[in-house]
């Protein structure tokens, strides 16, 4: 890792005004053990360890441990381009998880108030290759199914791989964008078709279905993509909705008068809340021929 990564990282990402305070903070927590951390971040096997052992560091260094996973992640970042290119990837692979650094910075800012990233754990994956972001989708490149699912011409048994994918925020979930991204994902995890079919999987609350039949718009995006999906099943989050920050940027729902109400999502959900209907998550399986979503619901 060196600063010159850094800095490069920094300003792919559109993090330009946060360059005095992560520079600073690279400063303070440069040395052997940071950068004995910042080689572990590639390894699987490490990597986790690698998060817990910058916590005491950055302590130490006097660097908040938020501002000091992504100071790791931005600088190691530059390491990882390396990789990419060495491999044929190019460097689309890194610009785009550039582009998810930045949308997990302004959360972290939006939730904590600190220059940072609070979910450095989010990034194991893509340093030991194993997630890769394409544009307005991440896929993991392995998730093994607990389930069969034959339907659709795809042919899967209980703990055959499929790929897994992940929605980031920030930006709209066009249909348009989640189809461009599907077919680069066709076409990276060819390896992985069967039947010619790349076979998708996701748990998440944005395809729990009675969100999709009461609180989303018919025509949304989110409506849009739930409907991408053959729904497979659902967990009732009754308790604690832990994704409640992601629409609220606050996971306490004590006091629904409290929660913002900015967008009408924030204002369907403060309904919901007030109704005593439980949060939850989806599960689903999407199947895709490269052109075309066979799952897909009118």
């Amino acid at each position: 890792m060196t600063i010159k990564g850094l800095k490069k990282s920094i300003e792919i990402a559109g993090l330009t005004a946060d360059e005095g305070v992560l520079t600073e903070a690279f400063n303070k927590l440069e040395g052997d053990e940071f950068e004995r951390i910042g080689k572990d971040f590639f390894d699987k096997d490490k990597n986790s360890a690698a998060l817990r052992d910058l916590e005491p560091l950055a302590k130490a260094c006097g660097v908040h441990y938020y501002t000091a996973q992504l100071a790791l992640v931005l600088a190691d970042a530059a390491e990882l381009e390396k990789v990419y290119v060495s491999k044929g990837y190019g460097e689309k692979f890194y610009v785009n998880l550039l582009n998810d650094v930045k949308v997990k910075r302004e959360e972290c800012f939006k939730r904590f108030g600190v220059i940072g990233t609070n979910d450095g754990s989010w990034y194991c994956g893509f340093f030991s290759l194993r997630r890769f972001a394409f544009d307005r989708l991440t896929f993991d490149a392995a998730r093994r199914l607990q389930f069969g699912y034959d339907k659709f011409g795809a042919d899967y048994k209980p703990g055959d791989e499929v790929v897994a994918v992940h929605i980031s925020s920030g930006r709209p979930l066009l249909r348009e964008d989640v189809i461009a991204s599907l077919k680069e994902a066709y076409e990276f995890f060819n390896y992985k078709l069967v039947n010619g079919l790349l076979v998708v999987f996701c748990i998440s609350w944005l395809i729990y279905e009675p969100y999709v039949k009461e609180i989303y718009s018919p025509e949304s995006n989110l409506a849009k993509f739930a409907k991408l999906f053959d729904p497979i099943g659902e967990v009732m989050l009754p308790e604690y909705f832990h994704d409640a920050w992601r629409i609220f940027y606050k996971e306490d729902l004590s006091d629904p008068d409290s929660l913002p109400q900015d967008t009408s999502l924030q204002r369907k959900f403060i309904k919901w809340i007030k109704e005593g209907k439980p949060n939850g998550e989806g599960a689903g399986v999407l199947v895709f021929d490269g052109e075309k979503v066979l799952t897909e619901r009118p």
